[in-house]
C-alpha cells in the first residue's frame, strides 16, 4: 500500500492521499477504510506499476443499517470514478481459514 495521508475534509469526506501506490495496494486501503463490507476488496484489474493517487470519499449520513453497504459502495464509487475505477461485486476464491474442531488438553496439577 505504501504510505497514505488520511484527511478529514468535513463533513463526513475524507481523502486519501499515496504519493505511490499499486491498484493491489489501493484495493487493500478501501478494504481497511470499509471493514463492514460483506466481502473484501480485490484488484481485479491486472494493472501493474505504482501510481500517485487522491480518493476522496464523502460517506452517507442518514441511511439505515440494511442500506448502509449499498450507500457506501456508491460513496466510494463516486471517489473511484475520477480514477477511472469502480467496485464491482464477483463471485471468486477467497483465502479464509476455517477452525473445524479443537480441544483444550488437560494439564497436570
Amino acid at each position: 500500500m505504501g504510505v497514505v495521508r488520511v484527511i478529514d475534509a468535513g463533513q463526513r469526506t475524507q481523502r486519501w492521499e499515496a504519493s505511490s501506490t499499486t491498484l493491489a495496494g489501493l484495493a487493500d486501503l478501501i478494504d481497511r477504510a470499509a471493514p463492514f463490507l460483506s466481502a473484501p476488496v480485490a484488484d481485479m484489474t491486472g494493472v501493474s506499476g505504482r501510481y500517485r493517487l487522491s480518493l476522496q470519499v464523502t460517506l452517507p449520513s442518514d441511511v439505515s443499517a440494511a442500506e448502509m453497504e449499498g450507500a457506501v459502495v456508491r460513496a466510494f464509487n463516486d471517489g473511484l470514478r475520477k480514477l477511472g475505477l469502480r467496485l464491482e461485486r464477483r463471485r471468486g476464491p477467497v483465502e479464509s481459514v476455517v477452525v473445524d474442531h479443537i480441544e483444550k488438553m488437560p494439564t497436570a496439577n
